[in-house]
């Protein structure tokens, strides 16, 4: 199946991760990202992403905030007011982001083309 993000859509390359409950993927800019054969998705470039801010409900959604619960206090601190995360795994590799909405398009072998509207994912861009 062909993975499609964005408007103007770019083919992504994602890998399943079992060992968490947190589905992220890496993107620009990116400070301290792993190594990868593969293209980066530019958010900058899309039309249709968009950031959920810490007030959303979504946003509670995220196990693994930064810092946890992201009062309204953290929320009026900080200017950007993103729902960020970061998350630590047990061989000490971590990620940390934000989490957006996105346009997604799932292409079938068939031909058929599912597009799903403002679908919430977790970015990882090294903040």
């Amino acid at each position: 199946m062909k993975f499609s993000m964005g408007t103007s859509p770019s083919d992504i390359y994602l890998t399943a991760d079992t060992g968490s409950t947190l589905v992220w993927m890496q993107c620009k800019p990116c400070k301290r990202c792993y190594n990868t054969k593969y293209a980066m998705f530019d958010p900058r470039k899309s039309s249709t992403y968009r950031n959920i801010t810490c007030y959303a409900r979504k946003c509670g959604l995220v196990d693994d905030q930064k810092p946890p619960g992201q009062s309204p206090e953290f929320c009026k601190k900080f200017a950007t007011r993103r729902c960020t995360y970061r998350v630590e795994y047990g061989d000490t590799s971590s990620s940390e982001g934000v989490l957006a909405k996105e346009t997604i398009a799932l292409t079938f072998r068939t031909g058929k083309v599912i597009t799903l509207k403002d679908s919430h994912w977790v970015w990882a861009f090294e903040p």
